[in-house]
């Protein structure tokens, strides 16, 4: 976002500290966004809900936590292309491109947007049947919806991934009989949108 400087030097009959701070601000329909350097031709790049991507188009910047982006020293009348590297993204938040490119004007300021969508939070879910036993390796586990979200590792372990709610119930089937299926309530802790953990939560299937 910023460029800062600081410097101290002491002799015999003197000392001295100074500090500065530089960049750029850019301001656009869209809101206000921060770069360490300028340039006469550059990208607005826009990506809901990525704060804290990487842009491989600088040393060091990032999409701040606004969704917002700088990125300067465009070529003008060139292919440029504008990158994002997906680490650092929050774990519910999916990327549905991570490179574009951008032929623009000398001293254009152009707006990039990268598309987001948010997958629901990942979890590992420790279960077993109401008798103590374990669920089969490899079984299927669907939410509310249907939709397949995670299957059963070894020690009754449900890998679950796209969980939207913070609690609801999942059904877990490995074979195509009503016997071969139970079902359980999770509960996730509250967190915040940012949170990179993976939680860890148990559950007993019936």
């Amino acid at each position: 976002m910023a460029t800062l400087t600081a410097t101290a030097g002491k002799g015999s009959n003197y000392s001295q500290v100074s500090a500065g701070i530089s960049g750029g601000v850019v301001a656009y329909a869209g809101g206000v966004g921060f770069t360490p350097t300028m340039g006469e031709t550059l990208a607005i790049v826009e990506a809901v809900d990525a704060g804290g991507a990487r842009l491989a188009n600088g040393s060091g910047l990032r999409i701040d936590r606004w969704g917002h982006a700088v990125v300067p020293g465009l070529v003008p009348f060139s292919r440029n292309q504008i990158e994002i590297d997906p680490k650092g993204l929050p774990m519910n938040v999916e990327l549905d491109s991570t490179l574009q490119q951008v032929a623009p004007t000398a001293g254009a300021v152009v707006a990039v947007r990268f598309a987001t969508a948010d997958r629901g939070r990942p979890a590992v879910i420790r279960t077993s049947t109401a008798d103590g036993k374990s669920i089969p390796f490899g079984a299927e586990v669907q939410d509310a919806h249907g939709n397949n979200i995670g299957t059963v590792g070894q020690g009754s372990r449900i890998v679950a991934s796209g969980l939207r709610a913070e609690s609801g119930q999942l059904t877990v089937r490995w074979g195509k009989t009503a016997q071969d299926s139970c079902r359980l309530d999770y509960a996730l802790p509250a967190a915040a949108r940012r949170d990179s953990r993976i939680e860890v939560i148990e559950a007993q299937c019936h």
